[in-house]
């Protein structure tokens, strides 16, 4: 009788060991994917990004919407920003 609550003792035991390890790992991946996953650009920040490294280039921005410039001109020298607003037409 001792031998078989024995073995039913230790299935238990291997059972919730598993069940640990695995809620472990698991807290671990989403942790590592939390912290370490990149952020997928998608393609307006690409785009906007793009402009930004090719800012010397701007010149009218009257048809470009606000919200975008708003990223791009605090990249933007004062001098570049004087050609913007003499190239811009309203």
């Amino acid at each position: 009788m001792s031998l078989v609550s024995f073995d039913g003792w230790l299935v238990f035991l291997i059972e919730l060991y598993c069940c640990v390890v695995f809620l472990m790992i698991s807290d671990i991946m989403m942790k590592r994917d939390k912290f370490c996953a990149p952020k997928i650009p998608t393609l307006v920040d690409l785009c906007v990004q793009k402009v930004i490294d090719n800012v010397r280039y701007l010149g009218n921005v009257g048809c470009v919407d606000q919200h975008l410039l708003e990223r791009i001109l605090p990249h933007c020298t004062v001098d570049q920003l004087m050609h913007v607003e003499k190239s811009t037409k309203v």
